[in-house]
């Protein structure tokens, strides 16, 4: 047994002088260590003011007073961070033994500046004290920084500001608390965050490969997952803030962007229902010099799929300060119905243009070169089929190419332009050909009277702040042809041969073989001369305006019945087509036509009589020389008569 007496009367005496010892903690000396150890740390000076009293719980150590930590020699925004106290641990098995090694730090409640220059410096750069190694520390005779362990720090309930003078910004969050762990300056470090930002939850998991080297700004492996409300951030690779670069793959989901945008202090926005959670995946490369690249990058958003290459570089005084942003893009099917506000089914029938204004100044944000190709695109209102785009924007002219665009059957070619320049302009050129008329104009006009096969090409341009004023100001020319169709909800036969306007409505059409015409717009009127439209069983010529602005009508068309072999005679009475396109009305012009009937006879008998005329004037031989009427031959050849029968009245 005396063995075991010993034993307990060993532990009475080691808890009697642990006991002792934590008692006889220095408080003052644990709290001017772990000052100067971090102030070799970080190169900044650290005040410790305020009394320095032990502590055994939570934490075995020292609680001390006011702490402030400085910022940059630069900077004049205060201290870095200010606490009213901080509470330091010690290993208790280290403190027996006479020595003093800090285990962790918590600092409850501080206030941390982050401060960025107008010419990019940050105070949070310590790049300087963490290559210099560090002088000689007071405990062991280890150097500072690189001999730095901290089991842990935690930070609670802390406010942070982050002023950035370059961008002109200045943020806060607040209730931040922070976890590091860092064992030993050379190895790992693992941080975590959770804080509140312009009321949304944000929170971030990093770990650091090597904390000396990140610490000093250089490149280290690292390892970063972040989240913002629903949103995600994701990152695994190397980085460096002297200077900032970065090289990895980048992970981002974005759920709920209005949340993302308030972390950011921007107003917020939210995405058109049915769109689907946009996320991006890709290889990120960030130059020092501010470019970003992005490779296999892949976007996508519900249904739809973007995958290729992008490139982001900022302004440069060659560019005038404009950012550049260029991209090769590729997708399948692109589902853009829920940026139309509408499904498919929604056209855009008479009831007027939008009057809204339309913001264009993003337009004037950056310059862009950026390429597309896609299997199909549904815009809502517009279905196309493979599409191949190029658009350019220079200084806030947007030039869009289409270098094919397969549509409704048909391909649309040219080019489109939107000037936001001085106010907003659109202008282009574009060709049609092989249009399926009806699903094409009831998609883009809500016009659903007209089948067939379309050609043709149109020169434009149109000024103003909404859909309504370019409407009303467009100008320009082009030319049609349609083939092979039927005018529905209008029997032209039908009218010329009953002479009553009935033939209109459902069940109602006129066949034709084709439709040609030329027309030219100004102040948001078209205006047509030379329509022509050839059928089986009649013909037709037609003139007019069609008012785009109004979207009303005001159209003239002669059409006649055939009724001989070579396409001549029959029926010929004008139709008059007024009001709005979408509902118009149609009126036979009788009293037209009865003038056009006295005009034709007139012009029979005057033909007649000039028959006759030639008939007569051949059997007494007058025949009118080149150049000269009838009228002047038959006087010619009287005043020839009259001279010879004078020359033999008087013999001569």
């Amino acid at each position: 047994m005396r063995w075991v007496v010993r034993a307990v009367m060993a532990i009475v005496v080691l808890a009697l002088v642990g006991v002792g010892a934590l008692f006889l903690i220095p408080a003052d000396r644990i709290a001017r260590i772990a000052a100067d150890r971090l102030g070799e740390a970080t190169g900044r000076s650290v005040v410790i003011a305020g009394d320095v009293r032990p502590s055994f719980w939570p934490v075995l150590g020292v609680s001390t007073g006011a702490v402030d930590i400085g910022t940059a020699a630069w900077s004049d925004q205060g201290a870095m961070l200010h606490a009213d106290r901080i509470e330091i641990g010690v290993d208790a098995r280290a403190l027996i033994g006479g020595a003093v090694r800090v285990k962790s730090v918590v600092i409850d409640a501080p206030v941390i500046t982050l401060h960025r220059a107008a010419d990019g410096r940050v105070n949070w750069d310590f790049g300087d004290a963490m290559r210099s190694g560090g002088a000689p520390s007071a405990v062991g005779g280890q150097t500072g920084p690189r001999s730095l362990s901290l089991e842990e720090v935690r930070i609670t309930n802390a406010t942070v500001r982050f002023f950035d003078e370059a961008g002109g910004s200045d943020y806060r969050a607040t209730g931040l608390d922070a976890r590091l762990a860092l064992p030993e300056m050379a190895g790992p470090a693992d941080l975590e965050v959770s804080a509140t930002v312009n009321g949304t939850d944000v929170g971030m998991v990093l770990r650091l490969e090597r904390t000396d080297e990140a610490l000093s700004g250089a490149a280290s492996a690292m390892t970063l997952t972040a989240t913002a409300g629903a949103n995600t951030l994701g990152f695994e690779g190397r980085g460096g803030f002297a200077p900032l670069a970065a090289d990895g793959a980048l992970s981002l989901g974005l759920p709920d962007p209005a949340a993302a945008l308030r972390v950011a202090g921007l107003p917020p926005t939210t995405l058109p229902a049915g769109l689907g959670a946009p996320r991006l995946t890709a290889n990120l490369t960030l130059s020092p010099d501010g470019r970003v690249h992005l490779r296999g990058a892949t976007v996508s958003a519900g249904a739809n799929r973007l995958t290729g290459d992008v490139d982001f570089a900022p302004g440069t005084d060659a560019r005038a300060g404009r950012p550049m942003l260029t991209a090769s893009l590729s997708a399948g099917a692109l589902d853009l119905s829920a940026f139309s506000g509408g499904g498919a089914d929604t056209p855009a029938t008479g009831g007027g243009w939008p009057t809204e204004p339309i913001d264009a100044s993003g337009l004037n944000a950056l310059d862009a070169d950026i390429g597309l190709t896609a299997t199909s695109v549904n815009l809502g209102t517009v279905a196309l089929g493979r599409t191949d785009l190029r658009a350019t924007l220079d200084q806030g002219r947007l030039v869009t190419t289409i270098r094919e665009m397969q549509a409704y059957e048909g391909v649309v070619s040219g080019q489109v332009v939107v000037n936001a320049r001085r106010g907003l302009s659109v202008g282009g050129d574009l060709k049609l050909a092989g249009l399926a008329l009806q699903p094409a104009l009831t998609a883009a006009a809500g016009v659903n009277r007209l089948a067939g096969t379309g050609a043709g090409a149109v020169s434009f341009q149109a000024a103003g702040g909404s859909v309504n004023a370019l409407m009303r100001s467009v100008s320009g020319n082009g030319n049609v042809r349609l083939a092979d169709g039927a005018i529905l909800g209008l029997d032209l036969a039908g009218m010329l041969r009953t002479l009553d306007t009935s033939y209109v409505g459902s069940g109602s059409k006129t066949i034709f073989n084709t439709i040609t015409g030329s027309f030219t717009m100004k102040d948001g009127v078209l205006f047509n001369s030379d329509m022509a439209l050839t059928a089986p069983l009649l013909r037709a010529e037609g003139a007019g305006s069609v008012d785009i602005g109004a979207q009303t009508l005001d159209y003239r068309v002669t059409p006649v019945a055939l009724s001989g072999a070579d396409g001549s005679g029959g029926v010929r009475v004008p139709l008059l087509i007024t009001g709005p396109w979408a509902a118009p009305r149609y009126r036979l012009d009788l009293e037209g036509a009865a003038k056009q009937n006295l005009v034709k006879e007139r012009k029979a008998l005057e033909q007649k009589a000039k028959d006759a005329l030639g008939a007569e004037a051949a059997k007494r031989g007058i025949t009118p020389a080149e150049g000269e009427t009838m009228e002047d031959a038959a006087r010619r050849k009287l005043e020839e008569g009259a001279g010879k029968a004078l020359k033999g009245l008087f013999g001569k």
